[in-house]
């Protein structure tokens, strides 16, 4: 026999209880707004709301003030999204960054508006950035770049609802939302087998690998077991790729299709150029495939991450997680995986019809 669901505790029972005013226990309920109620007020309130189970709506909240505002033009509220230094500084234009633009569109959809802010600058530290994003009422985060040592041990995660987009993190263990890197390599690897190429080798650098937790190189490992006319070579792992290093490899292991990343060090990787001065020529003797081309359409043939759709997945969550209350570090980070798609381009050849 299913039992009747158990009552909900209410905001009026909380104020009854602490022998406040509903304002009163409103506002110390309520993050970044308490104003000037002083502290033993709030922490009464606060044992009273945890003594009765109560749980607040955040999105509850932000539809009531947008009734008090009476416009219904104003958005509901706001989302902050965090980006790297360099997108800030190019203006308003580029400063939503990879992501920002599909997160901005996706939170119209519930109403929301998307703030950029940057991390990992001077005027925007840890505990000021804070206070900026409470004071304007916002409190769910989506970042699409790694927080330092020093963000990640200064920033209140417990006041926010914090989703991490295009990356993963070990520590602090955020919820995430990411392209399925090594099923992505599984894909581009058979793309290329499919298309006559026999001797496919991975070349990468360092920060690649660490950015993706070692995701692209275990999804090579799982190529070389499914091909095993393949495992004899060895990935391609530089702190900084050079051309000696980068052809030097390609010809002691007999390499007909390369995968990579088409930016390094921010700028086009250069290795067809590489292989033009080297007298290869691609995409007829060496193919050169992109594991992520989403963010830079080159010509090259490789596979288009989903950004948009990683991003609308990444909204998605944090409004999940904002209607829960859910804030902080969780307790089992949650990792959502997307895959990824092959694109064709002037750097392999393609498939005869």
């Amino acid at each position: 026999m299913l039992s009747a669901p158990s009552r909900k505790a209410t905001l009026r029972e909380v104020a009854a209880r602490a022998g406040v005013s509903l304002a009163t226990a409103s506002r110390c309920l309520r993050q970044g707004t308490v104003g000037n109620v002083r502290a033993t007020t709030q922490a009464r309130v606060r044992a009273a709301a945890r003594a009765l189970g109560y749980k607040s709506n955040p999105l509850l909240g932000e539809v009531m003030r947008f009734v008090r505002r009476r416009a219904p033009d104003r958005l509901l509220g706001t989302l902050a999204h965090l980006v790297e230094p360099e997108f800030w500084e190019a203006g308003s234009k580029n400063r939503l960054g990879r992501y920002g633009p599909a997160v901005k569109a996706h939170a119209l959809r519930y109403n929301f508006g998307v703030a950029p802010f940057p991390l990992g600058v001077p005027d925007f530290e840890p505990e000021r950035l804070a206070k900026i994003l409470l004071a304007r009422g916002i409190e769910g985060v989506v970042l699409e770049v790694f927080p330092g040592k020093a963000f990640v041990e200064s920033f209140p995660w417990g006041q926010f609802s914090s989703v991490l987009v295009g990356h993963a993190l070990r520590s602090p263990g955020l919820d995430c939302v990411v392209s399925d890197h090594s099923r992505g390599v599984l894909l581009a690897g058979q793309k290329l087998l499919e298309r006559g190429y026999r001797r496919i080798g991975l070349a990468l650098e360092e920060r690649h690998v660490a950015d993706t937790n070692g995701a692209w190189v275990d999804g090579f490992h799982l190529l070389q077991q499914r091909h095993p006319h393949l495992g004899d070579i060895p990935p391609l792992i530089e702190a900084e790729m050079g051309a000696a290093a980068f052809i030097a490899w390609l010809r002691k292991h007999r390499i007909d299709a390369v995968m990579t990343i088409s930016i390094m060090h921010r700028c086009q990787n250069p290795m067809l150029r590489w292989l033009k001065e080297a007298g290869v020529a691609c995409p007829g003797e060496v193919a050169v495939a992109t594991l992520d081309r989403s963010f830079v359409p080159l010509p090259w043939a490789g596979l288009d991450q989903s950004s948009d759709e990683i991003s609308a997945a990444g909204v998605d969550l944090c409004m999940t997680k904002l209607r829960l209350g859910e804030r902080g570090i969780p307790a089992i980070p949650r990792t959502i995986l997307l895959h990824a798609y092959w694109c064709e381009g002037e750097t392999a050849r393609r498939i005869e019809r």
